[in-house]
């Protein structure tokens, strides 16, 4: 299965970055050096200030810098070096901060065009899956609708055994019967228990 993109609304858990994180505030031309994206629930920034310097090693000091904020999260940028990006992701999940993937610039090219092009992309990929949920969407629809009538005719089937199981251990065999359906309004559903109970049941103590 394929993750879902993210969307352009939500938190920022979970929403695009294309329209928050400019190429300014990434790391693009560096050999050594790559910078990762972390959502934090309002309640643990302190926490994270506190702590991410010594999270993983080489974490440069001071890099944790906030970029956007809502009513739930804060985003902040941390530099690492990248032979320890995976540990610092890892660790961070631990302490249950959200690391964001976000396909910004490329290496060595222009970051504002690559802000662009990664926006674009982001747009043409969210797009294209509309297109398929909508075509999902129907396929489910016309799936449920030809399988309505099946469905109500299996429980109609399992109703009527139930009635001849019952009706056989209360009464016995031979099975000699009459069923039938009553519809009742709501509010007319207690007057037909009671006359029911009376009428059929009138020496039952339950």
């Amino acid at each position: 299965m394929t993750t879902n993109p993210p969307i352009s609304s939500g938190n920022l858990s979970t929403r695009s970055l294309a329209s928050i994180v400019k190429p300014t505030h990434l790391l693009t031309d560096s050999e050594y050096l790559e910078t990762h994206l972390i959502a934090l629930p309002k309640a643990q920034v302190k926490d994270f200030l506190r702590t991410y310097e010594t999270l993983s090693p080489m974490v440069v000091p001071r890099s944790g810098i906030e970029i956007a904020a809502d009513d739930e999260f804060y985003l902040y940028t941390v530099t690492v070096f990248k032979k320890h990006g995976a540990e610092f992701v890892h660790k961070a999940r631990e302490k249950r901060w959200i690391p964001r993937e976000f396909r910004g610039t490329g290496s060595g090219g222009n970051g504002s065009e690559g802000g662009k092009d990664a926006a674009a992309e982001e747009k043409r990929e969210l797009e294209s899956l509309q297109k398929e949920e909508r075509k999902l969407w129907g396929e489910a629809l016309r799936l449920g609708r030809n399988g309505y009538s099946e469905a109500v005719m299996t429980w109609m089937h399992a109703m009527a055994l139930r009635v001849f199981v019952e009706t056989v251990l209360r009464y016995g065999l031979p099975a000699e019967f009459v069923c039938g359906i009553v519809k009742v309004c709501s509010d007319g559903l207690d007057i037909l228990c009671l006359s029911m109970h009376t009428d059929f049941f009138p020496t039952d103590t339950t």
